[in-house]
């Protein structure tokens, strides 16, 4: 939409009498003494009986009217009917009283583009009036170049309780002050943190909304559970989590249960709900879904995510014909600072609903959804493209409040554990004859023997749906009784040890390197992988790694301490990226005794993921961290180099054993678990090799050197995701003035 005023200086306020004309549009005569119109009210009254019978009338109509919202209605009518616009005074976060003079100009980190459906912004109100010809046409024109205003909005179904000329776009006021404390913040692992950060700790989302506008013009950014390895969700300076926008949503505007509609979508409208983007997985399995008789098609290992965080990271689990957290969404909402369409130059607060716009997908009534447009304050999108971009988009495009979901009835799975030698194996084919399947694959043999062609031991896990059995579920068995817990548990024996029973230091590596593969034989082994000598569970017992040792209503505990990075190749050619792996620890110092983790998951059309357009292996490397391991042996010397008069000098037995664990770390080439600088730089060594041998592409969400700048052109991520020029015009648009913009922005985008 063109801009012709004038410089800033040259901007006028509406008369008096425009402003009345522009007031007046939304005043009932029943209505004059309501609250004065400069003012936006804090809540929105419920709508008039004449609004409703309206909008049923509108959607009934044969002549099918353009269903628009109130808000973008008079927006659209002063943009028509005052050519310079100069109306719109205070910028985004300003609390003081309309006056021209309070512009101020902000920067924009491009210039403002047209990016949203051209039916977003028509030029006028004559743009979205029905054509004369039809019976609502007759009701809203009188004359050959004249109509109604007030008759259009009846045949809209609006409700005309006043708004204010700060409503047209979206409410700006930035509320009072807010509670804030600056606590700093940090992840799971302790890598990444940003101290002296602000936490709003906002409750709901008019705070949210609230806290963002405030913010508009410097930077905010909205965290989930911190459970992380990347910069994706550090904040630099303004932040809250989600878990006050949590738990079931109303679903008001999905088109009627009766309407033809759901005949040709592919859409089970029963299986829809909408949740808040702070629900914890944990209490969505455990006390929302229940309820709903719905389950999750898929998960990951892990439930303490919030729902926001595992959409906006492209989180997964494992299937081939199942895709990520991010291809459950129907609808994804969220609030934005683009440029004001009226006020060039300005950012403004804007809230969208959106969805995807076609073959059946379009699942939000235009017309309920804009009837009610006063008391959600969101524009309505329709649009594929503008959706697969908005899904996934790593806090960066804003911060997203809710999630429509398209879920299923719940399942019960069958899990087949067994232990295989590499070359006796075809994974993909695996892949595609299990619903589920997750391998382990044993890298500290190949090490130690240094094989140039090696076979190594894998632990081959497959799940399948079985019906429903009459009984209560089960839990997975403990850490290292089951194969979910062959990773958790050498990250037990490994990295926090029993650290006495590190006694030979002839031969630090067979100690370590015989380890994984003699767990990973007696779990495989065992007959039952569940309590109760079951191997049949409900779905989310199943897929947990390890079983939850809290109570229902108990925050989840994190997993043991690791690092991890996670690369998705082509799923076809597994094999040969884990002989890749290989590789790629045989020629490296350091050991790395882990075994290498597979899963696998359907492509999706969502651009800026690992997932776009392929089914995909997605191979997990990983390395213990653990906080006490690097505490103590950075703490202490070794007996070698702690030296007294008469030899090595022992201050206390603990100190003793420490010393005597550092030396064995050193001897084992272990130290990378004591320092998280020499484990990143080991998981680098593998991201690279299958970033550059297979065209990987590392998940962001877990440790990667993604870069725009990075010497290695395979590592840029324009080179590396054939849409991403797409999801960074959809970051330009939504982030227009870098309110959300972090480390991530700073790293992934040009």
């Amino acid at each position: 939409m063109s801009d012709d005023r004038g410089p800033a200086d040259a901007r006028r306020s509406l008369t008096a009498l425009e402003r009345e004309e522009i007031d007046s549009i939304w005043r009932d005569p029943a209505e004059e003494d309501e609250a004065d119109s400069s003012t936006a009210p804090a809540e929105s009254p419920a709508p008039t009986d004449a609004g409703s019978d309206g909008a049923s009338a509108a959607s009934d109509s044969a002549d099918g009217a353009i269903p628009i919202e109130r808000r973008d209605l008079l927006k659209w009518g002063v943009a028509g009917a005052v050519a310079d616009r100069s109306w719109f005074a205070s910028s985004v976060g300003d609390s003081e009283p309309d006056d021209a003079t309070s512009l101020r100009a902000v920067s924009m980190k491009s210039a403002a583009r047209e990016y949203l459906p051209s039916d977003q912004y028509p030029l006028s109100i004559r743009g979205i009036a029905p054509d004369e010809s039809t019976a609502q046409g007759a009701n809203v024109w009188t004359g050959p170049d004249e109509f109604s205003v007030a008759d259009l909005i009846a045949e809209q179904g609006f409700n005309r309780r006043p708004i204010s000329l700060r409503e047209i776009v979206t409410p700006q006021r930035t509320g009072m002050q807010q509670f804030t404390w600056s606590s700093g913040w940090v992840n799971w692992l302790d890598d990444h943190e940003r101290s002296g950060a602000t936490d709003y700790n906002f409750s709901g989302r008019k705070r949210a909304i609230q806290a963002v506008a405030r913010n508009a013009t410097g930077e905010f950014r909205a965290v989930g559970s911190g459970h992380s390895h990347s910069e994706a969700a550090r904040p630099r300076s303004n932040f809250s989590d989600l878990k006050g926008i949590s738990g079931k949503l109303p679903t008001p505007w999905l088109r009627d249960a009766s309407d033809q509609f759901w005949n040709n979508s592919p859409v089970d409208r029963t299986n829809l709900v909408r949740l808040g983007a702070g629900t914890v997985l944990k209490d969505l399995n455990l006390h929302i879904l229940p309820n709903e008789g719905l389950a999750l098609q898929n998960m990951g290992s892990f439930d303490g995510q919030t729902l926001g965080g595992a959409i906006n990271t492209s989180t997964h689990g494992t299937g081939l014909g199942l895709g990520s957290f991010a291809d459950l969404v129907k609808s994804v909402e969220i609030i934005t600072v683009p440029e004001s369409p009226i006020a060039s130059g300005q950012p403004v607060v804007r809230m969208f609903r959106i969805e995807r716009g076609s073959n059946g997908h379009d699942i939000t009534d235009p017309a309920e959804f804009g009837a009610d447009t006063d008391r959600h304050d969101m524009a309505l999108i329709q649009d594929d493209e503008i959706f697969r971009n908005a899904v996934v988009g790593y806090g960066s495009l804003g911060v997203a409040t809710a999630y429509t979901l398209e879920l299923r009835d719940p399942y019960w799975l069958r899990e087949n554990n067994y232990i295989e030698s590499l070359n006796n194996l075809n994974l993909y084919q695996e892949a595609q004859n299990h619903r589920h399947l997750s391998v382990l694959v044993d890298l500290a043999g190949p090490q130690v023997t240094g094989s140039p062609n090696p076979n190594p031991l894998c632990r081959v896990r497959a799940q399948d749906i079985v019906p429903s059995r009459g009984r209560t579920p089960t839990e997975r068995k403990t850490i290292g009784e089951t194969v979910g817990g062959v990773t958790e548990a050498i990250l037990s024996e490994i990295g926090e040890l029993p650290l006495e029973a590190i006694n030979n230091l002839n031969d630090p590596v067979s100690v370590i390197e015989q380890f994984p593969r003699d767990l990973m034989r007696s779990v495989a082994n065992a007959a039952s992988p569940f309590k109760g000598g079951r191997n049949e569970t409900l779905w989310h017992y199943a897929l947990r790694r390890v079983p939850d040792q809290t109570g229902p209503q108990d925050k989840p505990v994190p997993p043991n301490k690791a690092i991890t990075t996670e690369v998705a190749v082509p799923a076809s050619q597994v094999k040969s990226a884990i002989e890749t792996v290989i590789r790629a620890v045989q020629n490296d110092s350091r050991f790395f005794p882990i075994p290498l983790g597979i899963r696998f998951t359907a492509g999706t059309d969502h651009n800026f993921t690992p997932e776009y357009q392929r089914e995909i292996a997605m191979l997990e490397f990983i390395i213990p961290v653990p906080p006490g391991l690097r505490k103590n042996i950075n703490s202490v010397q070794t007996a070698k180099d702690t030296k007294g008069p008469f030899g090595p000098v022992y201050a206390a037995p603990k100190k003793i054993l420490w010393q005597k664990v550092r030396l064995f770390f050193q001897l084992a080439n272990l130290m990378h678990f004591a320092n998280l600088g020499e484990a990143k730089k080991g998981l680098s060594v593998v991201e690279d090799a299958l970033v550059s041998r297979h065209g990987g592409r590392p998940h962001m969400g877990k440790f990667n050197t993604i870069d725009t700048a990075a010497n290695r052109s395979y590592m840029r991520p324009q080179n590396m995701h054939p849409n991403y020029s797409r999801w960074v015009e959809a970051l330009d648009y939504f982030n227009q003035f870098g309110t959300f913009d972090s480390d991530f922005t700073d790293n992934k985008v040009q």
